[in-house]
């Protein structure tokens, strides 16, 4: 006959851990799970929802997976982002879920950027040389910064949040600048939001 062995015990997860920061999109960390011994595999592992990746057993217990932040993942407030790590022994057997998530420091995802500005209007007639000119730029959001802006080729001075998600900015019509038919002012508006997200140029 041949040896019979029983394995009649799960494995444990303690912990898993990650170091925290605010991540945006594209950004991968890692996520420490600490275990009661070496020598398991993932059998399920998910963080905000999405499957983690690059499973390694470090020694002693210790394991790493890594999640990165991809566009339109959930966004996450400090203390609020979901984990579960399940993982297997040789036997098969599998530890119920871990759920809780440690956060070393405040763990922030931004997993979207601005939505394109919606709008972005000035109020015409001729300008000269010495003439400011107001952008005004209705956006997707408050607490967004300009990270791109030209008008006429040239970059807007004076960005600020007007009042709720509505910005303005400012062009002043220098001598040498290009002379610019109605509807032919070329504009450009890249915003940023705090996590380093940005949208695509709005142009028109």
């Amino acid at each position: 006959s041949s040896a019979q062995t029983i394995d009649a015990n799960s494995p444990t997860v303690s912990s898993a851990t990650v170091t925290g920061g605010t991540k945006k999109i594209g950004d991968a960390f890692t996520i420490t799970v600490a275990a009661d011994a070496a020598g398991y595999t993932l059998s399920s592992g998910t963080m905000n929802g999405i499957a983690v990746s690059g499973f390694s057993d470090e020694g002693g217990g210790s394991y790493e997976v890594t999640y990165t932040v991809v566009e339109g993942h959930t966004d996450r407030t400090a203390g609020n982002t979901p984990i579960s790590i399940v993982l297997a022994d040789a036997a098969g057997n599998t530890n119920s879920a871990h759920t809780s998530l440690t956060e070393s420091s405040a763990l922030v995802i931004d997993a979207n950027k601005p939505a394109a500005t919606t709008s972005a209007t000035v109020a015409g007639s001729t300008a000269k040389i010495g003439d400011a000119i107001t952008v005004t730029i209705v956006a997707s959001e408050a607490g967004l910064s300009c990270s791109s802006c030209t008008m006429n080729g040239v970059a807007l001075t004076g960005f600020a949040l007007s009042s709720g998600t509505t910005y303005t900015a400012t062009y002043t019509v220098v001598e040498g600048h290009t002379d610019r038919a109605a509807g032919a002012t070329t504009l450009s508006i890249t915003l940023t939001d705090a996590a380093g997200n940005s949208n695509s140029a709005f142009t028109t």
